[in-house]
């Protein structure tokens, strides 16, 4: 990290600490569903009822209902509450939580809005690919690995708001990213801590890019580490160079004993699916 970046690390930080800069709130429909996944009495309906509160959101969850991810038949969705009992409460109410989350990546100002809509196409990309690669890890909860992937990013959110007002940092493209890639993992975890995030995914957003990170078993910050590298692949992301014989996650996801049916060409279709699906 240079000696630049340090400094707009301790310049964010301490904007944080002085509330010159707030961290990201929960969007008020996420908190609204996280609550009702927490009563024991609640179900489908009053979780579609919930989220169809927010017509943004909703409509999202019902693109994503009839996409080839979580598509269960040949008929199409066109009511929420159908669609919630389809894809069943729990997987629902993360969806809903990670769609109105990607919707707090929008700016006004175009290089910063270029910056958020990437981060977005990322995170939902991710997240699809997180859900699909649960099958060789069966003690992971898809709806879980889906939502990790959704919120792994999220430190992403409070640089690109610090930067809109720093005219300097937005004519320096380059090193706008490099502030980025240095200082979301970081913020990340500050910011899913504050939103009480379930402590399995609460390190994620740090843990995924800590490829020699030793743990006993599998979770889902190997997932996303999973998907971040494969999606990287071919491309000119630093992550594209990463030597995936020395990725820890690798070794605890066992992709070795998977590796035909992850190369074959019906599970290459499932993740070209799953990277548009949350889309």
């Amino acid at each position: 990290m240079t000696q630049e970046v340090n400094e707009v690390r301790d310049e964010i930080l301490m904007a944080i600490e002085e509330d010159r800069l707030e961290l990201p709130a929960m969007p008020e429909v996420a908190m609204q569903v996280r609550k009702v996944a927490s009563d024991d009495s609640a179900d489908c309906n009053t979780l579609s009822k919930v989220i169809g509160s927010d017509l943004a959101v909703s409509t999202h969850m019902l693109r994503v209902a009839n996409s080839p991810l979580m598509r269960r038949s040949e008929n199409r969705l066109a009511d929420l509450r159908l669609a919630v009992m389809q894809m069943g409460f729990q997987t629902s109410a993360n969806l809903a939580v990670g769609i109105a989350v990607t919707h707090m990546f929008s700016a006004e100002n175009k290089v910063v809005g270029e910056r958020m809509r990437a981060a977005c196409r990322q995170s939902t990309e991710v997240a699809g690919l997180c859900q699909l690669m649960c099958r060789f890890s069966t003690s992971l909860q898809p709806e879980m690995a889906m939502l990790a992937g959704l919120v792994h990013n999220i430190g992403v959110l409070p640089v690109l708001k610090y930067a809109q007002n720093k005219p300097g940092l937005l004519k320096q493209p380059v090193f706008l990213d490099m502030a980025v890639h240095a200082l979301h993992p970081e913020l990340g975890d500050r910011i899913l801590d504050e939103w009480d995030f379930d402590e399995e995914i609460r390190d994620v957003p740090s843990a995924h890019l800590q490829f020699s990170r030793e743990k006993p078993a599998a979770d889902y910050a190997d997932i996303v580490t999973f998907a971040v590298l494969q999606l990287a692949e071919g491309s000119n992301s630093p992550l594209a160079q990463v030597d995936r014989s020395a990725v820890a996650a690798f070794r605890r996801l066992n992709l070795d004993g998977a590796n035909d049916e992850l190369h074959s060409e019906a599970m290459q279709e499932q993740m070209a699916n799953s990277r548009v699906s949350l889309g």
